[in-house]
């Protein structure tokens, strides 16, 4: 504590402070656990760097701070704001790795995709590195034709085995929750049985079909008003509901079988490494 009220203090009377001293301070300010403090002083460093080079230099610095940090989003945010006009085509090459990296683990990976595609264009050849990356990222986004190639070159694996988990992997199913929902327009419940959940179809089809009933015992008794907003309303609501609950139930059931998918394809890679 009392290093970093000594560094602040040396800050605030330093009007004549240079932009190397403020990444000094910053990296000392790291050493002792300040880390929102030393992001400051590095963007104040770099917001004062004039020159495009070192203006890089800088934040490759406060991007690797964030990648120590495990705060990926941070991580790419700031390796995005690089110049890439005066990169050489190496640091490049070397900077859209990183973003594709930086944007996989905070899970946008579409960036992550579009940012592949930039380096894969400049190295088409990949290390095993880059090949583990584009296998599961294009497991990811469900390209699993050129995952399973990455994997392959990946792992030299070609086996009967790693080929069966592929195949079973494209094989699984997925339910359109446009259909899920438009069956529940046509016959409440049917929607969540078809997305997979047939207790909750029979429940909803069973409290709406109670609600009709409801209504209808009211009018021919001549409740009209009890009937209309107690029966039809409450009908019209779980109507509606319901089927755009069957739309979501579907959602949930492809987000489940997805990542079940990235699970098995997850475990084939770890047999390779064991292996």
């Amino acid at each position: 504590m009392i290093i970093v009220l000594g560094l602040i203090c040396i800050s605030l009377s330093g009007a004549f402070s240079t932009k190397a001293q403020e990444i000094e301070i910053a990296d000392s300010l790291v050493d002792v656990g300040q880390v929102d403090l030393a992001v400051v002083y590095y963007e104040k460093a770099i917001f004062s760097t004039k020159k495009p080079e070192t203006y890089n230099t800088r934040l490759f610095q406060l991007a690797g701070l964030y990648k120590k940090r495990a705060l990926f989003t941070d991580y790419a945010s700031t390796l995005d704001r690089i110049n890439k006009s005066v990169l050489a085509v190496g640091q490049k090459r070397d900077l859209f790795y990183e973003l594709t990296l930086a944007y996989y683990m905070s899970q946008d990976y579409a960036k992550a995709y579009f940012n592949w595609l930039q380096y894969e264009r400049i190295k088409p050849e990949l290390n095993e590195d880059a090949l583990l990356l584009k296998t599961l990222l294009f497991a990811k986004l469900e390209k699993w034709e050129e995952s399973q190639q990455a994997y392959i070159a990946y792992s030299n694996d070609s086996s009967e085995h790693s080929s069966e988990i592929f195949a079973e992997i494209k094989s699984m199913k997925k339910k359109s929750p446009a259909k899920a929902e438009n069956l529940s327009y046509y016959l409440p419940g049917v929607g969540q049985m078809y997305a997979g959940k047939p207790l909750r179809g029979i429940t909803s089809l069973t409290l709406q079909s109670g609600m009709l009933a409801f209504a209808a015992f009211n009018f021919l008794s001549g409740y009209y008003i009890s009937g209309t907003f107690t029966g039809v309303s409450l009908f019209y609501v779980f109507y509606m509901g319901g089927a755009r609950h069957a739309g979501y139930l579907a959602e949930e059931y492809n987000k489940s079988q997805k990542e079940k998918a990235f699970e098995k394809l997850k475990m084939l890679i770890s047999e390779t490494k064991k292996g």
